[in-house]
């Protein structure tokens, strides 16, 4: 993953940061633009472009009158330090003024009131209250954008990238494949497990479907096996090869949300503060870029039963090349007035298009359950034995079994549920790290993250029900063969002689075996016409087919 990502979990930490010197480089501008436009008499310096200008009981200071310009003219030290370096803090003011000798006639002015005075030798001068109420201003100017700008302040995006990585594991353990334009730098290994792999192919073909020892094998519900639960095995670990490319994929798409929005406060704030400090000589414009995603890269794809196992999705990295940014250039130019215009023409569409992207996860959230939702249970967690005829409907007269053969497949089933048992299902039960980071903005769970936990949890169930299943299987087929030799004589030697060496079946296997509780979603909820009136697997007859048609 790039080495980029902001990690911190307390990034309010580092943008307060970033607001704090935007504010110093404001506020000397805002200082210097003020006292060059009171020196001039031109007066037009901004009071605020965001900020809340209500008023607080403080009176500007009536420069404009004629007593006090007299005064900015000649010898104010706060229009030359302002106009400066401004080196040290606001200097004091007496206000002094250059009478002439006493012989001449003291000059007057015009009172607000219309009255004709003489000008005093030192005249009130407002300019370091001025400047006070400035630097006040820049507060409360930097504290709009500080609010504006999107926050995402703790999480915690090594604990988001963790659960894609795993998901990633989990999915390249049951043969997923990384498609066409998928990110290059994930950690996705199609083959990493070549044991799990190779057992769960030899249930779907030589082991499993194809063999014609099935035809009339006594003690178990043959046909239910062969056409039930071995039929369903390579569709059920391509699904949840799928739906685990999918939840990744869901996972970078809330990182890549955070990232954005860290990213794009931290360019924002921190071009517009060189820009500030700029001057015409060393340049006329800064640039800053940030990434504005059209497509946040929650592309979920069909899952369709396929043969060899494996499955190729196109795979998100947080950030990564596979969302398509679109790269906006951003110059400020060097007046205060201009660079803070600017600014918050930016701080909008920066907000704007994190709003865009949180709708867009959550709509890719919301494809990707419903795909799933529409699958039946037979080609996510394999077939349900656990209603199984333990008598069979095969008489068994004149078949030849070879029990070698029937207990390898019952050892293969086994050797696959430990696979699920040891390594998948604690890959998904490590996910929980990352559920305080599933947040938007403003620290709240926002409909992408509810619908991605959701599935998340559904997910767990379909593994799970697909481990217990597969240890059902082995110990169903295992029983059958040794129901077997008790009717044939020839093969009660060849059972005693093998040796078993795998571990009963954990007492809660049972239980996993029981289907997935799929209640938690119906793409219809909300709407007062079709809202319940759908069923998971509805969109996978054929599925719904063999588990009627075998009494599943």
């Amino acid at each position: 993953m790039p080495d980029e990502l902001i990690r911190t979990t307390d990034f309010g930490a580092m943008l307060e940061a970033a607001v704090e010197d935007f504010r110093k480089a404001l506020l000397k501008r805002w200082r210097e633009r003020a006292a060059t436009a009171i020196a001039d008499g031109t007066y037009d310096f901004p009071a605020g472009w965001r900020r809340n200008r209500a008023s607080r009981g403080e009176p500007m200071w009536p420069f404009w009158e004629s007593l006090y310009r007299r005064h900015l003219q000649a010898r104010c030290r706060v229009i030359h330090w302002a106009e400066g370096a401004q080196q040290g803090g606001v200097p004091q003011c007496e206000g002094s003024m250059d009478l002439g000798p006493p012989s001449l006639e003291r000059p007057s002015y015009v009172d607000g009131k219309g009255q004709v005075r003489p000008i005093p030798e030192n005249i009130p001068c407002g300019m370091p209250r001025l400047m006070e109420q400035i630097e006040g201003w820049s507060h409360e100017e930097a504290n709009a954008v500080r609010t504006a700008l999107p926050q995402f302040d703790t999480h915690d995006l090594d604990a988001i990238e963790a659960a894609q990585k795993a998901l990633l594991e989990l999915g390249g353990h049951l043969g997923l494949s990384a498609g066409a334009g998928s990110d290059p730098d994930l950690p996705l290994k199609p083959t990493s497990n070549a044991a799990l792999k190779e057992d769960l192919n030899a249930l779907v073909g030589a082991k499993g479907e194809d063999p014609a020892w099935y035809a009339a094998w006594t003690g178990v519900a043959a046909e239910a096996l062969k056409d039930g639960f071995f039929a369903s095995v390579a569709p059920t670990v391509n699904n949840q090869a799928g739906i685990a490319a999918g939840l990744a994929n869901l996972y970078a798409s809330r990182g890549t949300i955070v990232q954005q929005g860290r990213s794009g406060d931290l360019a924002i704030l921190r071009n517009a503060t060189a820009a500030l400090g700029a001057t015409q000589q060393r340049s006329t414009d800064l640039d800053v870029v940030w990434k504005v995603f059209g497509a946040v890269g929650t592309t979920v794809s069909a899952f369709p039963p396929a043969t060899p196992i494996g499955t190729a999705i196109s795979l998100a990295g947080i950030a990564g090349e596979i969302f398509l940014p679109k790269v906006e250039t951003v110059s400020y130019a060097n007046t205060v007035d201009k660079v803070m215009t600017s600014l918050w023409d930016y701080v909008d569409k920066h907000q704007a298009g994190i709003e865009d992207v949180e709708a867009d996860y959550a709509a890719g959230a919301a494809r990707l359950r419903d795909l799933v939702y529409g699958i039946h249970s037979f080609n996510l967690e394999m077939y349900d034995l656990t209603q199984n005829d333990a008598k069979g409907k095969g008489a068994g007269k004149g078949y030849q079994a070879d029990v070698d053969e029937i207990l390898e497949v019952a050892d293969t089933c086994f050797e696959a549920a430990r696979v699920y048992e040891e390594v998948l299902l604690p890959l998904l039960n490590g996910l929980g790290a990352a559920d305080g980071s599933l947040k938007d903005q403003a620290g709240a769970e926002a409909a992408g993250d509810a619908r991605l936990k959701g599935l998340l949890e559904e997910f767990r169930g379909f593994v799970s029900t697909a481990c217990g299943r597969l240890y059902e299987a082995g110990t169903q087929i295992k029983a059958a063969a040794e129901r077997y030799k008790e009717t044939d004589e020839s093969q009660r030697a060849a059972f005693d002689s093998v040796t078993w060496d795998e571990a009963p079946a954990p007492a809660q296997a049972r239980e996993w075996a029981e289907a997935t509780d799929r209640s938690g979603w119906d793409p219809y909820r909300g709407s007062n016409v079709k809202e319940g009136q759908t069923r998971p697997g509805h969109n996978d007859p054929g599925a719904q087919d063999y588990a009627d048609a075998l009494g599943g």
